[in-house]
């Protein structure tokens, strides 16, 4: 049975590294955060959690903002928090919890779980928290940047970032762990800048991406390799971002891998990027490939690392470029498809089936990709604004269609069903998250 990192799928999929504004965060003083202690991950995981067998669990949130869950057990999608402010919401890895970020104004925020059969509905992190939490003198508050439940667990592991006046991003420097049953936090590691992590899919180890190094740590929060075993220059995003390396582990829990641009992506359209693979146990790191792709444009590798997922830009005028599905031993390189704008991109845990999407004029087309065969589209989707895998073979995809928004359940090989329809004919950003 597959359990594995949460996978967050908006309606916008963005790969590669998180954006950070540069600049350190200076703690004011007078705000510090409630000490409260959560249980160390190695023993989190209750009794209930960890004897039942994982349910395949989807959050739903729609343009009204309400959460709506589909289990594997519901033929559709149900509403279980009516609340008109959720902006995503996540399901834990056994299925019986979803959390979900609330706001009305993007200043302030809390984070609210439920059950997934809409029961138990309770504040886990308020307003008055994230307030409470380290932050520059002259900053609005604080907010969740990231958010992923740890495998195995009901922990969920958080990152922040800094509300302001203005353009750019602030991300704090700690990573604290929130316990859903009893709503105890504590803060797991602290790093020099601002971060992007990943837990193991054994929840035994935490990989971050800083804008100028990787570090490894176990689930506790302590040194598991030298600091920045892996360091790079930092690379020059031409705006007020920095890029930081977004980890992706293995589905066994051995390896994770990360992205390493050319220092100048926008001026050096020639600067090839380093696919950087790492050995969880010692820390010891190879690089497969080292080519061509384009900056921020979907990089992705198969949850087992045999393959990976890149574009080529053709024509910079318009956005396109070629797909490329090319293996980690360097024996095989094809270009997918030729010259399109692909912006989603998500590996099945076949490891052999994808689903991609690309623009063609104001619709986003979606396909159903094969290592080693021929894409095809899925004509029922009118424009796919997100999407992602039950499983090895099924697969969801969130549609806005002329007469409002669907989401579509399909396995490969048969046609889609709805599982999910409104009347709502506005665009905007909605979000789909799976529990795998």
């Amino acid at each position: 049975m597959k359990r594995s990192l949460i996978a967050s799928l908006s309606t916008l999929l963005i790969f590669g590294g998180l954006l950070a504004a540069c600049g350190e965060l200076t703690p004011q003083a007078t705000s510090t955060p409630p000490t409260s202690k959560s249980t160390d991950i190695a023993t989190s995981v209750g009794t209930e959690t960890a004897t039942s067998i994982p349910t395949e669990t989807a959050a739903f949130v729609n343009l009204d903002r309400n959460v709506y869950v589909w289990t594997s057990s519901t033929p559709n999608f149900v509403q279980i928090a009516a609340t008109g402010d959720a902006q995503t919401a996540y399901p834990s890895p056994d299925g019986r919890l979803v959390a979900f970020i609330r706001t009305t104004d993007y200043q302030t925020y809390n984070i609210d779980v439920v059950r997934s059969d809409g029961a138990d509905h309770r504040t886990l992190f308020s307003q008055d928290q994230f307030l409470a939490l380290p932050r520059p003198e002259g900053t609005l508050s604080s907010a969740p940047l990231t958010l992923q439940w740890i495998p195995g667990s009901h922990l969920l592991a958080m990152t922040t970032r800094v509300v302001i006046q203005g353009p750019g991003t602030l991300i704090g420097k700690d990573l604290l762990v929130i316990n859903a049953d009893d709503g105890t936090f504590d803060t797991r590691l602290t790093e020099s800048a601002g971060f992007t992590f990943a837990f193991s899919p054994d929840g035994k180890y935490i990989a971050t991406g800083l804008a100028d190094g990787v570090n490894l740590y176990d689930a506790n929060g302590k040194a598991a390799a030298p600091a920045k075993f892996f360091d790079f220059p930092e690379v020059n995003t031409s705006s007020e971002y920095q890029y930081m390396p977004d980890i992706q582990w293995s589905l066994d829990g051995t390896r994770f891998a990360f992205f390493i641009p050319p220092v100048s992506p926008f001026f050096d359209p020639n600067g090839t990027t380093r696919v950087i693979e790492v050995k969880a146990n010692d820390a010891s790191y190879t690089t497969p490939i080292d080519t061509r792709m384009q900056y921020q444009y979907p990089m992705v590798l198969s949850p087992d690392f045999s393959f990976v997922a890149y574009t080529v830009i053709t024509d910079p005028s318009i956005g396109a470029a070629d797909l490329h599905i090319a293996s980690m031993d360097g024996k095989k390189d094809v270009i997918y498809v030729p010259a399109k704008k692909t912006n989603q991109f998500s590996w099945s845990p076949d490891n052999r089936h994808f689903l991609f999407a690309y623009n063609d004029d104001r619709v986003t087309v979606a396909n159903l990709g094969e290592v080693d065969g021929a894409g095809t589209t899925i004509p029922q989707v009118t424009s796919m604004r997100g999407g992602g895998w039950i499983d090895a073979t099924h697969y969801m995809i969130v549609d806005k269609a002329d007469s409002g928004w669907q989401v579509w359940s399909g396995q490969i090989g048969t046609e889609p069903k709805i599982v999910y329809s409104d009347t709502i004919t506005d665009d905007g950003t909605t979000s789909l998250t799976i529990n795998r």
